[in-house]
């Protein structure tokens, strides 16, 4: 990606009351001059919307009036020097405008180009960066407020003072190993000390982050149970549809059914999945293993089974599937309206009382999976997937310079792991040593016109 001219839609497509186009990269304004005649665009006031006919500049048609406003670099959001057209909305109108916009030598610009020029250009780090997805994608007001965190560069200050400390450890070795006649000799025990706080600090933040990431990305909460036992009624309550089918067939949910909702003031990603049964179908077995890896990624379970019929063979079945080490278990004992004696005491708490199909029992289930999510204490940091792989890499680094200084083996090898672990940092504050094709990995689930 380089700063070649490059335009994107930035409002999503289709019929509405207006349309935005983004443009930047050198040279922009020459490639606007033939779609604005009249006074030079370069010579519009910055930051000011300016209402200009648009013209073909092969017939001189006015296509359409619109709003033009100029972010002259470097004080735009990448840094370079960039446009916005509002155009009005529709699906005919601002393909036109692209196609005219493209045959003055504009480029459609990748998934995250925008936002990757910014961390080019020294507007932001990748933590911010990755803020700018995250706030698009917030599925609830603390997800909000997580990722507005990111952007204003609070989490980078989080983690670029844990750096300073960890580098200042790493100097020390360092000067103890190039120049021990001139500096202190290092106190072992005092060091391992320093190296546990490290480890244990760090270790605090990528825990809390990785449970603020689900409040940005929604916990995944994941249906099991028995056949014919309510899941998909429960699932269509939660979501407010019929996404589900429902039948008194059992077996009648084959594959996984997925939805981000707002459940409750909690974002959650639900999954629907097949009943746990024995059985020689392979559409139905296929259901079964898909159902089995929603497991293994769960945050949360809700075991759905009915007092009155057989539950114990799939509850059994699943006892050797792998899971998330963390998982929350809530053992739902559903069709409530329908029982005719008290239920059996369950595998695991905790345990809620319901009917998924008249509602009954609904407000405990939410006490209940409040309680599951902590949403009385929501965490102040957020990691990605992204940010959290280079934290456990540096927590692994820092945990083998801990097995070194134990094995006694010489300083140098410690203080390499060390310098390891602050190169891992320095991955999301900076641009040191990073690829770019891990930086195309990073940008590619953005939107486009970001």
């Amino acid at each position: 990606m380089s700063g070649d001219p490059i335009v994107a839609l930035a409002t999503a497509p289709g019929i509405g009351a207006i349309a935005v186009f983004r443009i930047s990269g050198s040279g922009s304004f020459e490639r606007l001059r033939p779609l604005f005649p009249g006074k030079d665009p370069v010579h519009q006031p910055p930051r000011t919307l300016i209402l200009r006919p648009l013209v073909d500049p092969s017939t001189g048609e006015e296509v359409d009036r619109v709003l033009l406003v100029r972010f002259p670099a470097p004080h735009s959001y990448t840094g370079e020097e960039m446009w916005e057209i509002h155009t009005h909305g529709g699906w005919w109108l601002t393909r036109r405008i692209l196609q005219l916009l493209l045959d003055q030598g504009f480029r459609e610009a990748r998934p995250g180009e925008f936002t990757y020029r910014a961390v080019l250009h020294g507007k932001m780090d990748l933590l911010q960066a990755q803020a700018v997805n995250e706030l698009v994608q917030a599925g609830s007001d603390q997800g909000i407020r997580l990722a507005m965190a990111r952007m204003r560069g609070e989490t980078s200050e989080t983690l670029r003072a844990f750096r300073e400390r960890l580098m200042g450890l790493w100097m020390e070795m360092e000067a103890n190993l190039n120049f021990p006649e001139e500096v202190p000799t290092l106190d072992e025990r005092t060091l391992k000390g320093r190296l546990e706080a490290l480890l244990r600090d760090l270790s605090r933040m990528l825990e809390e982050g990785e449970q603020g990431a689900r409040w940005v990305q929604g916990h995944g909460l994941v249906i099991l149970g028995p056949p014919n036992a309510g899941k998909s009624t429960l699932f269509n309550r939660m979501i407010g549809e019929e996404r589900a089918i429902v039948t008194p067939v059992p077996g009648t949910t084959r594959d996984v059914l997925r939805e981000r909702v707002i459940w409750r003031g909690l974002p959650l990603t639900l999954l629907d999945t097949a009943g746990i049964r024995r059985s020689e179908d392979p559409v139905e077995q296929e259901g079964m293993q898909r159902a089995r890896q929603a497991f293994r990624e769960a945050d949360v379970v809700f075991w759905v089974a009915v007092p009155q019929e057989p539950w114990q063979e799939a509850w059994e079945a699943i006892q050797g599937w792998e899971r998330n080490k963390d998982v929350q278990w809530v053992w739902i004992w559903n069709k409530a309206d329908l029982w005719t004696a008290p239920p059996p005491t369950s595998p695991v708490t905790p345990v809620v009382h319901l009917s998924a199909r008249t509602g009954q029992g609904m407000d405990a289930l939410e006490r209940v999976l409040r309680e599951r999510l902590k949403a009385g204490a929501p965490p102040s940091l957020a990691w990605s997937p992204f940010d959290a792989a280079r934290l456990r890499r540096a927590r692994q680094h820092l945990l083998e310079a801990q097995t070194w200084m134990t094995q006694g083996a010489p300083l140098e090898v410690a203080a390499q792991s060390v310098r390891e672990a602050v190169r891992e940092l320095a991955t999301l504050l900076d641009l040191e040593d990073i690829h770019e094709a891990l930086l195309d990995e990073l940008f590619s689930s953005f939107c486009i016109g970001k």
